[in-house]
């Protein structure tokens, strides 16, 4: 039977010739825990309670600050699936492609984000310190993008 499974005194699968437990092991470990403690929910058919809107946005958050980008662009798109009418994937998306360096984009998903506070079906929802959160953050952004590259 073949063996699936590096074992911790095993040389390295990634070829550095070190033990694995002296080397990969403690990252990819806490990857997993990572990805465990950003899971919204432990099972694919739960009903989907009120407070599920904020496991999911934080989740994408906690992938972010993980940088666990790609898992992080897939919670995204999750989040607008489950809750297009929200504005929580529009934000998070900004903060993605912000921790990316693509602060173009970022600006462009920020300014999404204020339109959506600033409509008149949204206003009532959202106080002017938080709107001008947002334009700070456009104007970050915005500047950080036109600055020339080195």
């Amino acid at each position: 039977m073949a063996k699936n499974k590096t074992g911790r005194n095993d040389p390295c699968p990634c070829g550095s010739k070190k033990k694995y437990k002296r080397c990969c092991l403690r990252r990819i470990e806490q990857e997993q825990h990572t990805r465990q403690q950003a899971s919204p929910v432990d099972a694919p058919d739960l009903v989907l309670e009120e407070d599920d809107l904020d496991k999911f946005s934080n989740r994408v958050v906690h992938l972010i600050n993980a940088n666990l980008f790609d898992e992080a662009e897939t919670a995204c798109h999750e989040l607008r699936q489950r809750y297009p009418e929200m504005h929580d994937w529009i934000d998070r998306t900004a903060m993605l492609h912000e921790a990316r360096g693509d602060h173009a984009l970022a600006a462009d998903f920020y300014r999404r984000t204020l339109a959506y506070m600033e409509d008149p079906a949204n206003v009532d929802g959202f106080d002017e310190d938080g709107r001008q959160y947002y334009r700070d953050k456009i104007r970050q952004m915005q500047q950080l993008a036109d600055q020339p590259s080195s």
